[in-house]
């Protein structure tokens, strides 16, 4: 029972949520286009890469999730970071930072720096990654508290 409702119930939940950030990103005022775009692309993404590691994985392929999952992450980093000091806000905004150049800026920067330093973090142990996760969790704390 659990390997069919995998099988076709998680495509099903991938596509509730391509529905849900559709949704929610087409209706935005916000002048982020590009970002929008960004974000729409991520999560087929995701799911094209859960969906085949989860048939690959129950064929009886030897797989390192850990080198999946942290190059996913990476690449979410790396595109997101890539587009985020481009981004526009309208004055609608309701929470604007004091400068917003400098505050997407920052977290761009640090987005795209822990997404390389993620990628070379797969040619190393696990703890290397997790650590560097950490770093950047971090990081994203500290800019968006300032």
């Amino acid at each position: 029972m659990a390997k069919p409702l995998l099988v076709f119930g998680l495509p099903l939940l991938m596509l509730v949520f391509q529905f849900i950030v559709l949704f929610a990103t087409g209706h935005s005022k916000d002048d982020a286009t590009r970002l929008n775009y960004i974000v729409m692309w991520l999560l087929p993404l995701v799911t094209v890469v859960a969906y085949l590691t989860t048939i690959q994985f129950n064929l009886g392929t030897t797989l390192d999730i850990r080198r999946i999952a942290t190059l996913l992450v990476a690449i979410i980093f790396l595109s997101m970071g890539n587009y985020l000091p481009t981004v526009t806000l309208s004055d609608q905004s309701r929470r604007q930072p004091k400068n917003p150049t400098r505050f997407y800026h920052r977290i761009g920067y640090l987005l795209v720096g822990g997404g390389l330093a993620l990628l070379v973090s797969l040619l190393f142990g696990p703890w290397v990654s997790t650590v560097i996760l950490g770093l950047v969790i971090v990081g994203l704390i500290a800019v968006i508290s300032l």
